[in-house]
């Protein structure tokens, strides 16, 4: 569950993390700015330009970098406008690239997973960055699902193809301990 007043206190100790390197280190030059690690795009648009502004601050981002943030499809607000909108933020606020966890297109298998996400977020996610004038856009796939067979592992690539995303990223699945998915195979359901 996100908290605002949470949020705006791991926004603060990201800042003073930064800066906190001028005292350790030379600034350097930067090329790649990765915001990761959970979800940072149920941050605000104000706060991700707060850790922009540090960053730029303090080290040296060459002229185009690539600076790429984590989402997961269905993210940015709770109508279709405000997340276009928040989109359209996050581009202004220096995000050249997006990176989300599509993970499948099967809802089936987003279901099992414990995903709040449906395949036509997925969709309707890529397509709201392509109108918010992202122009690189990652998404993650999971080959390995219980259940999945060659079949519809083929038919995620297909969907993911016909988007025609600059990258995708694919990975194995790793089951991690406190997932549903984790819950399910200790209970012998999966």
């Amino acid at each position: 569950m996100y908290e605002s007043e949470l949020a705006a206190r791991y926004v603060h100790a990201v800042v003073s993390e930064i800066a906190a390197w001028r005292e350790v280190e030379e600034p350097s030059d930067v090329d790649t700015i990765y915001l990761g690690g959970g979800t940072p795009s149920l941050l605000t648009p104000a706060q991700i330009e707060q850790i922009l502004t540090a960053v730029r601050s303090r080290f040296k981002v060459v002229e185009g970098a690539e600076v790429t943030m984590e989402m997961n499809p269905g993210d940015g607000g709770s109508s279709v406008a405000s997340k276009r909108e928040k989109l359209r933020e996050f581009r202004r606020c220096g995000i050249n690239r997006a990176s989300f966890g599509a993970q499948t297109f099967d809802n089936r298998e987003l279901k099992q997973l414990g995903r709040t996400h449906s395949s036509s977020d997925i969709y309707s996610t890529f397509n709201h960055l392509r109108e918010a004038g992202f122009e690189n856009i990652n998404f993650d796939l999971i080959a390995g699902l219980p259940n999945q067979t060659m079949g519809s592992w083929k038919r995620n690539l297909n969907e993911a193809l016909k988007l025609r995303p600059e990258h995708l990223s694919l990975y194995l699945l790793d089951v991690h301990e406190g997932t549903p998915l984790a819950d399910q195979i200790k209970r012998g359901l999966r």
